[in-house]
């Protein structure tokens, strides 16, 4: 799409199938595979600003993966791109921590004001960093014996066309973040 404003801009969105694991707690049996859509969207029509909406249906309870996207300081350990992870400040309803990460040979530290909703949802909001823009948030939401985990995330990159691998490839990481935490929680919770 071009705009007079944004002549480069362009948009995506889709479908993706993926695979979750999907089975009981302490079954003797291994983990089932369900196949389901999660919606992708990338949409840089609005000043050039991509969006990632995704989600997942998982086997956990809605506090156990909060309790895994509220741990930022472990993010390192499981997230390849994420080079080090600082909680700055934290109590019950807020969290302010910086991530430094790798994306495109570009190091990176960012840093977001998190508004905490114990169990339910995690809010961001850019403090400062690499962006003009960040911003959106984890929701968890109970469904049946598991949980639905949704990301909404919203951003831009400063520095215009110097940076733009940098965002089309933390566009990429963002998309995957739901699986990444998927992935997480079978290996922190199954053992």
């Amino acid at each position: 799409m071009r705009t007079a404003s944004w002549p480069r801009c362009w948009s995506y969105s889709g479908e993706r199938r993926m695979i979750t694991w999907i089975h009981a707690h302490h079954s003797a049996t291994p983990p089932t595979v369900k196949l389901h859509t999660s919606h992708f969207t990338l949409n840089t029509s609005h000043a050039c600003m991509p969006e990632v909406h995704r989600s997942a249906l998982v086997p956990y309870a809605p506090a156990q993966m909060y309790a895994l996207v509220r741990d930022v300081e472990r993010y390192p350990h499981f997230l390849a791109w994420v080079k080090s992870a600082e909680v700055h400040r934290e109590d019950e309803r807020y969290q302010l921590a910086t991530l430094e990460i790798q994306v495109a040979g570009l190091v990176r530290r960012f840093t977001t004001r998190n508004t905490l909703v114990p169990d339910e949802e995690l809010l961001m909001e850019l403090d400062r960093g690499p962006f003009d823009d960040l911003g959106g948030g984890w929701k968890f939401a109970a469904v049946g014996d598991g949980c639905r985990v949704s990301l909404d995330l919203h951003f831009r990159v400063s520095g215009g066309l110097l940076l733009r691998p940098f965002q089309r490839n933390f566009s990429r990481m963002a998309d995957r973040m739901v699986d990444d935490f998927t992935r997480r929680a079978y290996r922190v919770y199954e053992r």
